[in-house]
């Protein structure tokens, strides 16, 4: 549990730096486009690198600390050990969903790591290599509540 709070804490930083220097990029170039009426070519290919990656990394953040949009109002309704059940069912339909999406990202990002942005020269793989990075992640954490929460069912802990 350790190692996964110090992701979660990398992945804070992570997307702090890359909110903060997306932001820096953006705001430069719109100062130099209304000053010297001239801009940075690759500021807007950088930040849009930049948001793809924001995006992914923050989705993380969001289920690791249930801060997602879900619709509780049937399952509210259930007793508490057959919600719990549902929750672990619906977390391994999430599991295989994810490892369809990390499978799939890591074939279109090994394809396209040879096919380079025309202005920054970064391969466009690495978009898809964000939501592989993602998936993965998200795996981990579903496995880890899956077992703590099928765990604490078996225990009785959840009555």
């Amino acid at each position: 549990m350790k190692a996964l709070a110090n992701i979660n804490k990398l992945l804070e930083v992570f997307v702090v730096i890359n909110l903060a220097l997306m932001s820096l990029l953006i705001f430069l170039n719109v100062i130099l486009r209304y000053t010297l009426n001239s801009g940075l070519t690759f500021t807007e290919e950088a930040s849009r690198y930049m948001f793809v990656w924001l995006t992914f990394m923050g989705a993380v953040l969001a289920f690791n600390g249930d801060e997602h949009v879900s619709v509780q109002f049937l399952v509210a309704k259930l007793p508490v050990k057959l919600r719990a059940w549902w929750t672990v069912a619906t977390d391994i339909i999430l599991l295989a969903c994810c490892l369809l999406l990390f499978l799939g990202c890591c074939k279109l990002a090994a394809q396209n790591m040879s096919n380079l942005s025309p202005i920054t020269g970064i391969p466009t793989g690495m978009n898809f290599l964000a939501a592989a990075i993602m998936s993965g992640l998200l795996q981990i954490l579903l496995l880890v509540r899956i077992g703590v929460k099928t765990s604490a069912i078996l225990r009785g802990h959840i009555a």
